[in-house]
């Protein structure tokens, strides 16, 4: 049996593989063999290079076009100086009351394109196996979740360009917009990410270092996301906007501005930027200006929410009738945390000088106020609040109050934004009351 991994290693997907022993070993040879694990530092479980051919030969270019291998530490579970299985397809785990330590081994790599990793998630579907005695890692499933994910925001054009900064170089990149829902099951998918994913380092830095790297894991699957994106976005970007090829292959286009040069460098594989630092790291600058509005959104830990509350001594039953044409009835604005949704916090709190909790709601203010500004597209009501100093809400006689529930509501809903409503209120051919 082979178990097929995928992992990161300094920002470039690599893959990797462990193979099961073809049969239990018994007796004396069973604790040589134990004895074997633990004196050596090459990885007990490792496919090598010659079941490395073997797998390339069953997947095809699918899953990797190299044929040069390398060796690297993966930092892994060691019990005892024994080093784990990652599942029992490849071997059980000793019986020992003793917590696993990650400790360094050395294993076979193949360092592969985000080209060919996408074509190879795309070409094994929903199965758990490729070939026969060939199973998927973990790891592997979850680069599949991940680029699935990628796939919806690109579908639903939940995306922005950009200029990363690489080193001294500088490059045209489509990235990612989480808001709302997409963050939900971005936290949803850091949480799934297994281990191995970052178990990985050069040979140099483990002769160095007794302890694995710290990952930042938020940054790293933002990363992942974004290099799906950018390679699903960049040819889509390039058909629907030819460029105009150089006469000479060796000879660079020509371009009448830096941004006309990030235009076209989104377009290209390498997206390079050329040009003199100062200038480029001014574009930089000017393109992080003009995404500021939507990356503020998307950084926020904030969803804005509207609570429509009743009339004191209203009755349900009337909300249409004529004799609560005069009730008041209110929309209070709140900010809910996407993390713990259970915590909201009315934003005329949030208006208060001093107010106890603005130091803990960091950069709420500047969200609200945005987060405003798009509601007030979907809602005069809403734009009308923002004249006041301090917006916490707006107030709606019975007739508004039921466009509200009955129109208002759902469009709020599907902009991303929360909606609180009466308990009683069955909102016929919408979803049910509540946050949604």
């Amino acid at each position: 049996m082979i178990l097929f991994h995928i992992s990161n290693l300094e920002s470039r997907p690599v893959v990797w593989a462990e193979r099961s022993f073809d049969e239990p070993v018994k007796g004396r040879a069973a604790r040589g063999q134990r004895r074997l694990i633990r004196s050596s530092t090459t990885f007990p479980y490792d496919a090598g290079e010659e079941n490395f051919r073997l797998l390339k030969q069953e997947l095809g270019d699918a899953a990797f076009a190299t044929t040069h291998f390398k060796k690297a530490t993966a930092w892994l579970p060691t019990v005892n100086g024994s080093a784990l299985p990652s599942s029992a397809l490849i071997g059980p785990s000793p019986d020992s009351k003793v917590k696993p330590r990650l400790k360094p081994w050395r294993v076979t790599i193949a360092e592969i394109s985000w080209d060919d990793l996408l074509q190879f998630l795309c070409s094994i579907g929903d199965t758990r196996t490729v070939a026969h005695g060939v199973a998927l890692g973990k790891d592997v499933l979850f680069f599949r979740a991940a680029l699935r994910f990628a796939g919806s925001l690109v579908a639903r054009q939940q995306y922005l360009p950009g200029v990363v900064v690489i080193g001294e170089s500088f490059r045209a990149q489509w990235q990612p917009v989480f808001l709302d829902a997409d963050k939900e099951r971005f936290t949803s998918l850091l949480k799934a990410m297994p281990p191995s994913v970052h178990a990985l380092t050069r040979e140099r830095y483990s002769q160095a270092r007794k302890t694995p790297l710290t990952v930042d894991r938020q940054k790293l699957l933002t990363d992942i996301i974004t290099e799906f994106i950018d390679h699903l976005v960049r040819p889509a970007a390039a058909s629907e906007h030819p460029m105009i090829e150089s006469p000479s292959q060796r000879k660079p286009p020509a371009f009448e501005s830096l941004h006309s040069q990030w235009l076209h460098a989104l377009q290209i594989p390498a997206g390079m930027l050329r040009g003199e630092t100062k200038s480029l790291a001014e574009l930089a600058q000017q393109v992080a200006e003009w995404r500021r509005p939507i990356d503020r959104l998307s950084e926020s830990d904030f969803r804005l929410c509207f609570r429509l509350h009743e009339p004191d001594g209203s009755i349900p039953s009337r909300i249409s009738g004529k004799e609560a044409e005069n009730h008041t009835w209110r929309v209070e604005y709140l900010l809910q945390r996407h993390d713990d949704p259970s915590i909201l916090l009315p934003v005329k709190e949030l208006w208060k000088n001093g107010s106890r909790q603005e130091a803990a709601w960091d950069h709420a203010r500047e969200y609200l106020l945005l987060s405003l500004g798009q509601a007030a597209a979907l809602s005069q009501h809403v734009e009308r609040s923002l004249k006041k100093s301090a917006p916490a809400g707006y107030e709606l006689d019975t007739s508004s109050a039921h466009e509200f529930l009955t129109h208002q509501a759902l469009i709020f809903e599907q902009a991303g934004f929360g909606v609180f409503l009466p308990a009683w209120w069955t909102r016929k051919g919408t979803s049910k009351h509540g946050c949604v």
